[in-house]
Protein backbone atom coordinates (compact mmCIF):
# COMPACT_ATOMS: atom_id res chain seq x y z
CA UNK A 1 0.00 0.00 0.00
CA UNK A 2 2.97 2.29 0.49
CA UNK A 3 3.97 1.76 -3.12
CA UNK A 4 0.54 2.86 -4.42
CA UNK A 5 0.35 5.88 -2.13
CA UNK A 6 -2.89 4.72 -0.43
CA UNK A 7 -1.25 4.08 2.92
CA UNK A 8 -3.06 6.26 5.48
CA UNK A 9 -5.07 8.12 2.86
CA UNK A 10 -8.59 6.95 3.80
CA UNK A 11 -8.28 6.81 7.58
CA UNK A 12 -5.53 7.47 10.11
CA UNK A 13 -3.02 4.64 10.31
CA UNK A 14 -3.14 4.68 14.12
CA UNK A 15 -6.87 3.76 14.05
CA UNK A 16 -6.37 0.73 11.83
CA UNK A 17 -6.76 -2.69 13.50
CA UNK A 18 -4.64 -4.21 10.75
CA UNK A 19 -0.94 -4.27 10.17
CA UNK A 20 0.00 -3.08 6.71
CA UNK A 21 2.37 -5.79 5.72
CA UNK A 22 3.64 -5.77 2.17
CA UNK A 23 5.56 -9.02 2.02
CA UNK A 24 7.37 -10.17 -1.07
CA UNK A 25 7.11 -13.83 -2.06
CA UNK A 26 10.41 -15.61 -1.57
CA UNK A 27 9.67 -18.31 -4.14
CA UNK A 28 8.11 -18.16 -7.59
CA UNK A 29 4.48 -19.26 -8.12
CA UNK A 30 5.51 -22.57 -9.71
CA UNK A 31 7.79 -23.42 -6.78
CA UNK A 32 5.06 -22.60 -4.24
CA UNK A 33 2.59 -24.77 -6.18
CA UNK A 34 5.06 -27.66 -6.26
CA UNK A 35 5.60 -27.40 -2.50
CA UNK A 36 1.82 -27.42 -1.83
CA UNK A 37 1.33 -30.31 -4.25
CA UNK A 38 4.02 -32.40 -2.51
CA UNK A 39 2.26 -31.94 0.85
CA UNK A 40 -0.89 -33.69 -0.45
CA UNK A 41 -1.58 -37.34 0.21
CA UNK A 42 -0.45 -39.72 -2.50
CA UNK A 43 -3.20 -41.25 -4.60
CA UNK A 44 -3.23 -45.03 -4.78
CA UNK A 45 -5.17 -47.07 -7.32
CA UNK A 46 -6.74 -50.29 -6.11
CA UNK A 47 -7.93 -53.25 -8.16
CA UNK A 48 -11.69 -53.73 -7.74
CA UNK A 49 -14.52 -55.42 -9.59
CA UNK A 50 -17.55 -53.66 -11.00
CA UNK A 51 -20.52 -54.33 -8.70
CA UNK A 52 -22.80 -55.09 -11.66
CA UNK A 53 -20.81 -56.88 -14.40
CA UNK A 54 -17.72 -57.95 -12.39
CA UNK A 55 -15.30 -56.32 -14.86
CA UNK A 56 -11.90 -55.61 -13.25
CA UNK A 57 -11.34 -51.87 -12.80
CA UNK A 58 -8.88 -49.59 -10.99
CA UNK A 59 -10.23 -47.09 -8.49
CA UNK A 60 -9.09 -44.89 -5.60
CA UNK A 61 -11.55 -46.65 -3.25
CA UNK A 62 -10.10 -49.48 -1.14
CA UNK A 63 -11.78 -52.87 -0.96
CA UNK A 64 -12.63 -52.29 2.71
CA UNK A 65 -14.89 -49.33 1.89
CA UNK A 66 -18.63 -49.83 1.47
CA UNK A 67 -19.19 -47.71 -1.68
CA UNK A 68 -20.71 -49.43 -4.70
CA UNK A 69 -18.23 -49.21 -7.57
CA UNK A 70 -19.33 -49.43 -11.21
CA UNK A 71 -17.33 -49.50 -14.43
CA UNK A 72 -17.95 -46.67 -16.91
CA UNK A 73 -20.49 -48.64 -18.94
CA UNK A 74 -22.54 -49.77 -15.94
CA UNK A 75 -22.38 -46.31 -14.37
CA UNK A 76 -23.80 -44.68 -17.49
CA UNK A 77 -26.57 -47.33 -17.64
CA UNK A 78 -27.42 -46.66 -13.99
CA UNK A 79 -27.63 -42.89 -14.59
CA UNK A 80 -30.13 -43.17 -17.47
Amino acid sequence: MKSTGEWGQFFPIKMSPFDYNETIALKCADCRHKIRFNMRNKRHLYDRLCAKCKTPIKTTFEKDRSEIIYCDKCYLEAME
